[in-house]
């Protein structure tokens, strides 16, 4: 139990950072009740990640310092206006509250962030510094993509508490683009992000996101979907951080009819750790949920895919594919490819592959055999490895930043 006169300080801290953001009561009350149940809850099981001495969950101090220091931003400022017109939001919560406060706390309350079932959920919600709400109207197709960043200022060497909410209305569409980065690298710094996605009945969202925190950020991402009957939510994840991070993604499929696609890349380096955990649950009939992740461990580095498609009873005709690979250059790297099918339904379909190898040596021989040097021939096979997912990223500008991530990567490589 926290003592009282901690829990106290903690509740006073809550309090202000609840007023520097103008929050309503009704969303201040959600962080009380998160906090009280804090010392009671386990973090999330990352399987093979041990991250318990991360120290992610420290509580923050100066909150005007880390409401200031970090940033979001839109990369065009003029599309923003022109959405704006037909009614789609792009707001932080302040700004939902103070000017749509009534369909901001119906989409809320559907949420996951109101769930306090594990340590992660509880402290953000109660330390939560920044936010970001996105609200697409019915009938809506949206054919430019939506591209936004987040930039970490390590600068303030404090924590980062931030709940992004994405819904989709019935029959609406958009593509969006999520970068998340660091400056002032020199300094260490920690980040808890909880992204929620809704899909309403047959709504369709492509989400695509780029992680390049900086060697000296900790972080634990943290992305979740509900789809509607029909809706469809796809996923192309970039995991390109350089300090320990995990990404935890889970998907259920509630609607029937409903799908999602869950493809992932990644790269570790030097002595980094990073977790990739993928669970897709299958809870209406005739849902389909696909995993497809590859990943490179060089060096020290540790890399573990963990790959989980459940499908619940009543989940009638539906479907559960999953592939997990990693590829290993370095005998001093460590890597897990754990592919989990849990199925409690007849008349489904449900397989698995994965598989941690090191580089083909007759692959390498035959490159070197045409003059290549043996990183260069490396570096030519990680290419072509990576870019059995990255042919299947649809958004070509993410798709080449991408490319442009993973060249820079393997230019640490050589040295």
């Amino acid at each position: 139990m926290i003592e009282k006169n901690v829990f106290n300080a903690h509740q006073k801290t809550v309090k202000q950072l609840s007023k520097k953001l103008n929050e309503s009561d009704w969303l201040l009350n959600y962080r009380l009740k998160a906090l009280q149940i804090i010392d009671k809850l386990e973090p999330p099981k990352i399987e093979r990640v041990d991250y318990s001495k991360w120290n992610l969950w420290s509580i923050p101090k100066g909150q005007e310092q880390i409401i200031k220091g970090n940033k979001w931003k839109l990369a065009n400022e003029e599309q923003a206006y022109s959405l704006s017109d037909d009614g789609i939001l792009i707001l932080d919560f302040e700004q939902a509250v103070l000017n749509h406060e009534n369909l901001f706390k119906k989409v809320y309350e559907k949420s996951d962030f109101i769930q306090q079932d594990n340590l992660f959920n509880a402290f953000t919600m109660a330390f939560l510094t920044d936010s970001l709400f996105v609200y697409i109207p019915e009938n809506l197709h949206v054919d430019i993509p939506l591209e936004l960043s987040f930039i970490l200022n390590n600068k303030f060497t404090q924590i980062s508490n931030r709940q992004v909410l994405i819904y989709a209305a019935a029959n609406s569409s958009i593509e969006i683009i999520e970068k998340y980065s660091s400056v002032e690298n020199e300094k260490e710094n920690k980040a808890n992000i909880f992204v929620q996605i809704i899909a309403d009945v047959g709504a369709k969202v492509q989400y695509s996101s780029l992680d390049r925190f900086g060697k000296n950020t900790t972080a634990f991402i943290q992305r979740a979907a509900k789809t509607k009957k029909d809706a469809v939510i796809n996923w192309a994840l970039g995991a390109m951080n350089d300090g320990n991070v995990i990404e935890n993604v889970y998907v259920n499929l509630d609607g029937q009819g409903s799908s999602s696609d869950v493809k992932t890349v990644a790269i570790t380096y030097d002595d980094q750790v990073q977790g990739i955990n993928i669970n897709v649950t299958n809870i209406g009939s005739n849902t389909v949920g696909n995993i497809f992740q590859h990943g490179v461990a060089l060096d020290k580095s540790t890399l573990s895919f963990n790959g989980i498609g459940h499908i619940l009873r009543d989940s009638k005709n539906s479907d559960a594919q999953q592939e997990s690979r990693v590829l290993m250059l370095s005998d001093n790297a460590r890597a897990d490819a754990n592919p989990i099918l849990l199925i409690d339904e007849y008349e489904v379909q449900a397989g698995h592959a994965a598989s941690v190898s090191r580089v083909d040596q007759e692959q390498l021989y035959y490159l070197m055999s045409r003059g290549l040097e043996q990183k260069q021939a490396e570096k030519l096979m990680i290419r072509g490895f990576l870019g059995i997912v990255l042919s299947e990223i649809s958004i070509k500008e993410v798709r080449q930043e991408l490319i442009d991530t993973i060249e820079r990567k393997l230019a640490q490589y050589d040295n």
